[in-house]
């Protein structure tokens, strides 16, 4: 989802979108196997779901890759596009006086 496919990838997501609010469908997007996304595929995304908030649709971005996912956290966009923020992994803090250098539980 880069510059260079935008064109194309804005007339098949318009065209979806057209065609879910004609059945009275929610539109899903599956993202899993998005491998490169740039602003304009972040644009692109962000027009669906305006255009599809405005006429009362609901369109969702599932199965979102991980180049998906680091663009929304990098641009902090994950909200407005509704992806789920995944938890940041805090490591737990070891004992000084734990020598086999594994992690206390807390």
């Amino acid at each position: 989802m880069t510059i260079y496919r935008a064109l194309e990838l804005k007339d098949v997501l318009l065209g979806a979108l057209r065609a879910a609010g004609a059945a009275g469908a929610e539109l899903r997007i599956d993202l899993g196997r998005v491998s490169e996304i740039d602003s304009a595929g972040v644009q692109l995304l962000m027009l669906v779901k305006h255009l599809g908030q405005s006429h009362g649709q609901v369109v969702r971005l599932t199965a979102i890759s991980p180049a998906v996912r680091s663009v929304a956290e990098v641009l902090c966009l994950e909200e407005e596009l509704g992806i789920a923020r995944e938890e940041a992994a805090i490591p737990s803090a070891v004992s000084p006086s734990d020598s086999s250098g594994l992690a206390a539980h807390v």
